[in-house]
């Protein structure tokens, strides 16, 4: 929201405010002081699927900002392949219960749902997990996803910006904001441990091979050498095709 309405500003050539004394309360709000004004952007109860989002100015109501969710068209496809593929998945949100279980009905997925998080809630729910022994990815995007990204075994953060609290947190920042990012990062680190894996079944086996050959006196050390070269240079290879 912030970003938008600045580049409207900037749009209409309106001038943008000195603004100081910022507090931001994670889950809740934020507030500063904007032309001598105390400003404060906090949420509001909201019907059915929306959002609402009010401006105080020197503790009176200024405006009110509805906003609704709509799903990323490929969401449901993304999940079934991460739920086809092993993986379970859960949704944790700030948003009210009634929001998170319409989008679990529009997705037709069976997920669990833990609906008016707050940020502790979330590092709690990340910590469950792992004490049952499970192995836990965490997909988030704001600031109130920063400490449950920390802990997670595996953090992904959705970011647009250079450098934000979620993507400090995270082991892997996804620019751009698509949902198929993620399921190509599931994809892109199997295949690197299969490669692994593979790489080191292979150098096993060629060197228990190279030493019954070396004992029995058929391959001589400058063979083995180069052996051994050629055995490391296909692994690169095949975990850094291109490079």
């Amino acid at each position: 929201m912030a970003k938008s309405l600045v580049e409207a500003a900037k749009a209409h050539s309106l001038p943008l405010l000195e603004v100081a004394d910022v507090r931001e309360t994670a889950g809740e709000g934020i507030s500063a002081v904007v032309a001598g004004h105390q400003v404060a952007v906090h949420g509001l109860a909201a019907p059915y699927g929306q959002m609402r989002v009010a401006c105080d100015i020197d503790g009176e109501s200024a405006g009110t900002f509805v906003l609704e969710d709509r799903l990323k068209p490929d969401a449901r496809k993304i999940m079934r392949r991460i739920l086809d593929a092993g993986g379970q998945l859960a949704i944790a949100t700030g948003d009210r219960r009634t929001a998170a279980e319409r989008t679990v009905r529009e997705l037709g997925l069976p997920l669990e749902i833990d609906a008016e998080c707050t940020p502790a809630f979330k590092l709690e729910l990340i910590r469950g997990r792992q004490a049952a022994g499970h192995t836990v990815g965490m997909v988030g995007d704001g600031i109130n996803d920063a400490p449950a990204l920390a802990q997670a075994d595996v953090g992904l953060a959705f970011s647009h910006e250079a450098r934000t609290a979620s993507s400090e947190a995270a082991d892997i920042v996804l620019l751009g904001g698509e949902l198929s990012q993620v399921w190509q990062a599931l994809w892109i680190a199997r295949q690197t441990i299969r490669v692994a894996t593979q790489g080191i079944l292979l150098g096993i086996g060629l060197s228990v091979v190279a030493m019954l050959a070396a004992a029995a006196g058929f391959l001589p050390p400058l063979t083995g050498a180069l052996g051994v070269a050629v055995g490391n240079h296909y692994v690169a290879l095949r975990c850094c095709p291109g490079g």
